[in-house]
């Protein structure tokens, strides 16, 4: 029986460069059929070898003759210890790279149990290691041999294994591009101070081992934070490094690198016939070792820029306050950049000392005046990378200024940060800037003392009210201008209608009320505000009580810088609703008329205008009687102020009534002018009412009952001749009573009319 040539993986041997030269001696094994299928023209797939899974080299094999025994390391597939003298495919060679690749595909694909998978690598190691056979297979035509091989595959398994023998080619192509590399690169090193080397293993293929890292000088550490790192992949390992006390810093890196794979192993059984298997083992061991060291002369300026947290546009705070700075870190130009750690930015540490209290503000010096008051020193710890807000360890209770000195001392930092900045180094702001500045201020109260300008309101005339700001004598804040500090101050009018009686005073807003009229003003200090509507407040128009109410607005949301200086800046004053000196009554005119219930034909009739309630001799209380209607309807009509319109029109007055001059106490009664009724019907006097300063019109009478007659015919005229005198009283009687009862049921529907209109 023909010997055949097989190739086997070993996934789990992981052998010294010195064991990877030797035969080992195998326990003889029979060779089972594995993964894959064998059937339909051949076997394609693998097979069991010695307990390994391993692939036939040579198509012409049919199947491995067992038992197998024996391997031997070899790195090419020509001219082999076993004489081995397959071809490989010509787009690259039997030795180094291809023996890389297919020990990578075996790694990654060969060791399976899937058929499809199995056949795929197969067809991948025919195509690869044996290419000049796997075409003569074909009469020349790798076509031809590739049909002819994926033939052996059932019909529908073929699409799964060509897929995966597409998917294995691009893999290892991409993975495998070059003999693997032991050789480490070392890159810049990143900090003289606390930085990081990084060392990249070079090559493609896949490392083990283990990494050693030894510090002689500093200190050092993996990226892990471990003194040893596990290479799993060609891949860069980081290494973060610390200066020792001296400013020098040196650490030395090493380990045994297995690169992995690199060759196969052949088994081989000795006779006039030879069976080899091939597997992949690992052979390519390096030893590195590598020492980085090195010290650097930069030096290391820290500065620092500094503003009062209030400041400087808002250079005060209230007396109890702790007071906050602000400082940035950075570095002069001709610096070193910020040194770095394991942790980051490395920090520095700042001395900070707050002068005062001062009775005026001091001058901007470079040095403090040697009498100037301490109020509090310390030292902190920042770094380049944020802003540091430095809060006072006590409140400043006394009034009065205050100025922060900062600065940076080369001998308060770590030795190993020493080293870095010249000798004695010092870096300190100066003394009283404006932006370092601040004034701690005695709180100011503000009380309100208001007294409204009128007692009766009429709808449609102005409002006023006097407002007296006082204070508990703390100075009132100024701004860096000079001038004293604003706050809004807002007043509003509220009413309440059909109120009988004056309001509750009350802190919050009653239910029942509503804002009329609301202006904002500002204040600048103690003292008298007048405020006023300006033009007339018509409101409702109801009658009842109204009042003033002002406050000071909270400064917080007017986004004030002053807030600080505020005893209390989120209430800063008010007073409550419906003081009674802050309220008024309001007055609204009203108007009522009488006429005459009877009128005969022939008669004339008037209506009498009774007006009440005016605040007389203001401009807000200059009405007039524009015109005055007279209305005409049928007896039976009812009249409604949706029928009372020009349509039943029967007269106009043709002049203009003033109401409001003289005094009448508040009362005003104006006539109409007599109109003579010719005509028989129900009748209705309208008054149309106008204020001359609001242009606010009222048509008064439309269905005032009040103003409603009814106009009849007079009684007959008897004359004694020819008429006895008893037919004359009984003809004056029975027109006497049916006018009577024309009357009366006049009088009935304006009863029902006025308990309908309740």
């Amino acid at each position: 029986m023909r010997l055949k040539k097989f190739l086997a993986l070993i996934i789990s041997a992981v052998f010294s460069a010195s064991l990877a030269s030797a035969v080992i001696t195998l326990p003889a094994s029979a060779a089972t059929f594995g993964a894959g299928y064998n059937s339909g023209g051949g076997p394609i797939g693998n097979w069991i070898v010695d307990g390994q899974r391993t692939y036939c080299i040579e198509i012409s094999s049919a199947a491995p003759i067992s038992p197998s025994k024996g391997s031997g390391v070899v790195s090419s597939l020509t001219a082999n210890p076993i004489g081995y003298s397959g071809s490989g495919n010509p787009t690259t060679t039997t030795s180094g790279l291809s023996l890389a690749k297919a020990n990578w595909v075996l790694a990654n694909y060969g060791n399976t149990s899937n058929n499809n998978q199995a056949a795929a690598v197969q067809l991948w190691i025919w195509t690869h290691l044996s290419y000049n056979e796997f075409v003569a297979r074909g009469s020349g035509s790798y076509t031809v041999s590739w049909n002819y091989h994926l033939g052996w595959v059932p019909s529908a398994q073929r699409t799964s294994v060509v897929n995966i023998y597409n998917q294995i080619e691009a893999a290892v192509n991409q993975a495998v591009t070059a003999l693997p590399s032991a050789a480490p690169t070392v890159n810049t090193v990143k900090d003289p101070y606390a930085g990081t080397v990084n060392m990249e293993l070079t090559g493609t293929a896949t490392w083990k081992g283990t990494l050693l890292l030894q510090a002689t000088s500093g200190e050092a550490e993996f990226a892990s934070g471990e003194q040893s790192a596990t290479v799993t992949g060609g891949s860069s390992h980081e290494v973060s490094f610390t200066r020792d006390p001296s400013g020098d810093y040196a650490f030395q890196v090493s380990g045994n690198l297995i690169s992995w794979p690199a060759q196969i192993r052949v088994w081989n059984r000795p006779s006039s016939w030879q069976q080899t298997t091939v597997g992949a083992v690992s052979t390519n061991t390096t030893s590195i070792n590598l020492v980085v060291n090195g010290e650097n002369d930069a030096k290391f300026l820290p500065e620092l820029s500094t503003t009062v947290q209030y400041g400087p546009e808002k250079e005060h705070v209230r007396s109890g306050s702790y007071l906050v700075d602000r400082v940035v870190l950075g570095t002069a130009p001709e610096s070193m950049a910020w040194p770095l750690s394991a942790e980051g930015s490395v920090n520095v540490k700042l001395r900070y000392t707050i002068y005062g209290p001062f009775a005026e503000k001091p001058e901007k010096l470079s040095l403090p005046p040697e009498d100037s008051p301490i109020f509090e020193t310390g030292l902190v710890t920042s770094n380049g990378n944020i802003a540091l807000l430095q809060q006072s360890s006590s409140k400043a209770t006394q009034p009065g200024w205050y100025v922060w000195v900062w600065s940076i001392f080369a001998a308060d930092q770590e030795i190993k940060l020493q080293h870095l900045m010249p000798d004695s180094y010092l870096f300190s702001d100066d003394f009283a800037d404006p932006a370092e500045t601040i004034a701690v201020r005695e709180q100011v109260s503000i009380q309100l003392v208001t007294k409204a300008g009128e007692v009766v309101h009429a709808p449609g005339g102005p409002l006023s009210d006097l407002i007296t700001v006082t204070t508990n004598n703390a100075p009132w804040a100024i701004d860096l201008a000079g001038d004293p500090v604003g706050l809004k101050l807002r007043a509003e009018v509220w009413e309440v209608c059909e109120a009988t009686s004056l309001p509750t005073v009350s802190d919050t807003t009653p239910e029942n009320a509503t804002k009329v009229f609301s202006k904002d003003l500002v204040i600048t200090g103690p003292g008298d505000y007048f405020v006023a509507s300006d033009a007339g407040i018509l409101g409702s128009g109801c009658a009842g009580y109204g009042t003033w109410q002002v406050s000071i607005l909270p400064v917080e949301t007017e986004g004030s810088a002053h807030s600080h200086w505020l005893a209390n800046p989120g209430t800063p004053a008010s007073h409550p609703f419906f003081l009674p000196e802050e309220s008024f009554q309001i007055a609204p005119p009203v108007f009522s008329s009488k006429t005459n219930d009877l009128v005969l034909l022939g008669e004339e009739s008037h209506d009498n205008l009774v007006v009440s309630g005016l605040v007389l001799d203001t401009p807000f209380s200059e009405w007039q009687i524009s015109e005055w209607q007279l209305h005409q309807f049928e007896y039976d009509t009812e009249v409604t102020e949706s029928i009372c319109g020009p349509e039943s029109l029967f007269r106009l007055s043709d002049r203009a009534i003033p109401i409001s001059a003289g005094n009448y106490s508040g009362q005003v009664v104006a006539n109409s002018s007599p109109t003579p009724i010719t005509a028989k019907g129900k009748y209705q006097w309208v008054a149309l009412i106008e204020n001359l300063t609001t242009g606010e019109s009222i048509l008064h009478g439309c269905s005032e009952l009040s103003q409603q007659f009814i106009a009849v015919a007079p009684p007959p005229a008897f004359a004694h001749s020819g008429v006895a005198d008893g037919e004359q009283e009984r003809q004056t009687l029975t027109f006497t009573l049916a006018s009577l009862a024309l009357l009366i049921g006049s009088l009935i529907l304006k009863a029902q009319f006025s308990r309908r209109t309740r």
